[in-house]
């Protein structure tokens, strides 16, 4: 192990290059912040000299690590993907094992992956807010700002980035795409199963259980486990909806401009836990009527399997229904990639992280949402790479005629035509 040192226009930064072919900075602190304050870069004199990995003040300090082959060198040019992790706008880190870039950086990509505020802090809006404007997602839009403005000492080239999120992640990729939002600070996106609270924040319930008003005054004199505790509270109090995130999601808003990828998995949700007790009890399999009506269904919306009908029901509301929406609304540009496991060996949520950034053998492998499937794996990885290169995927557009690549178990694919047709029709 060795160190390496970048003289970048926001500072100077050390980072430690490992199997002498790749190198970390970790945790580079891109702004600073109260909680509940809109975010500023970090001052030259903070960040001088300042070494990745160093926690130097108390404030909120949104971050980011930067994984690039050990030989990149500035001005190499080499295409730049820009991560946004997931968990439900509350939860989640942008430094876990799932996120590894190493076979990224020896496929010549440079890798940034950002970490941005999250519940609370990240979400919750107040009366003098704009429009559309939520904290969380401005930390990743002023990270984005800091890779234009600093990634070309690092070996990457600004006018190719790659923008990928997953789960609440993609859904921030998305609102990124929105024409208010985007100011073409990357130049493509996928997004990995995005999702969206399907419901406005409840703002009544947060003032209970935090015992205050939602005002940034108030909120900031609101001390961080007590937060916390209020945000556990939430989750078990709203089961069938995100707590946090933006809302409401138009995909009519998006630019019709930014090439885009679009994913998800049949069977996404049936690893979850209120999915799992319903279906597997008398009640729940007693009252369907109810459970679509609760999360959005009409009579025609009908499962790919009666047996986890909750399951499918779960994963079809909160992640696939804004796929066939992204896509409905931008059928030119739009490229649809749709997993297909069965209901006894399926493909959860989450499932397709590693396959993306190809690390399966460097992950913990007891995590219940990992499988391998080295077909799918190399797949979805080889793919990613063309998209990251700036290729266009190798599959039809999504187009009039609503096609969409399935991939199943065996790394085979088929074209299919509107298989999220069901949803469009079933969930209105």
């Amino acid at each position: 192990m060795g160190e390496i040192i970048v003289n970048a226009p926001s500072g100077q930064f050390t980072g430690t290059t490992v199997a002498d072919d790749v190198t970390f900075f970790k945790r580079i602190v891109y702004g600073i912040a109260p909680n509940f304050d809109v975010a500023r870069p970090p001052r030259h004199e903070d960040l001088h000299m300042h070494k990745c990995g160093e926690y130097w003040q108390e404030m909120w300090e949104p971050a980011l690590t930067i994984t690039a082959p050990a030989s990149a060198k500035p001005l190499d040019d080499l295409p730049v993907v820009v991560f946004i992790h997931g968990g439900s706008y509350e939860a989640g880190s942008y430094d876990e094992p799932w996120f590894n870039a190493v076979p990224f950086a020896r496929d010549g990509v440079v890798t940034v992956s950002v970490s941005y505020r999250l519940g609370f802090s990240g979400f919750t809006r107040f009366d003098d807010d704009e429009p559309n404007r939520y904290r969380g997602i401005d930390d990743c839009e002023m990270a984005l700002e800091w890779v234009q403005k600093n990634i070309e000492s690092f070996g990457g080239n600004p006018t190719n980035v790659t923008l990928v999120g997953q789960s609440a992640g993609a859904g921030i990729v998305l609102w990124l795409c929105r024409r208010d939002h985007y100011k073409g600070a990357f130049r493509r996106a996928w997004a990995m199963s995005p999702a969206f609270p399907r419901r406005p924040f409840r703002r009544w319930l947060a003032k209970i259980l935090l015992c205050t008003r939602l005002t940034r005054d108030a909120l900031n004199k609101v001390n961080y486990d007590r937060l916390k505790k209020a945000q556990a509270r939430m989750r078990s109090l709203v089961l069938n909806d995100l707590r946090f995130g933006p809302y409401p999601f138009r995909a009519q808003e998006l630019s019709a401009d930014i090439p885009l990828v679009v994913t998800s998995s049949q069977e996404e949700m049936l690893l979850s836990t209120a999915g799992q007790k319903r279906d597997a009890s008398w009640w729940g399999r007693a009252l369907p009527p109810f459970y679509r009506r609760l999360f959005g269904a009409n009579t025609l919306w009908l499962p790919p399997h009666r047996v986890r009908e909750i399951g499918y029901l779960i994963g079809d509301a909160m992640i696939r229904k804004f796929v066939a929406q992204v896509a409905d609304a931008n059928p030119k540009k739009t490229w649809v990639l749709e997993y297909r496991g069965t209901t006894q060996d399926p493909i959860y949520h989450c499932a397709d992280i590693p396959w993306f950034f190809g690390n399966f053998d460097s992950i913990p492998q007891d995590i219940p949402e990992i499988k391998h499937c080295p077909p799918l794996e190399k797949l979805v990885h080889e793919k990613a790479l063309r998209f990251i290169h700036g290729e266009e995927p190798d599959w039809p557009e999504y187009g009039v005629d609503k096609q969409v690549l399935v991939a199943h178990l065996d790394g085979s694919t088929d074209i299919i035509t509107d298989p999220l047709g069901y949803i469009r029709e079933g969930m209105k």
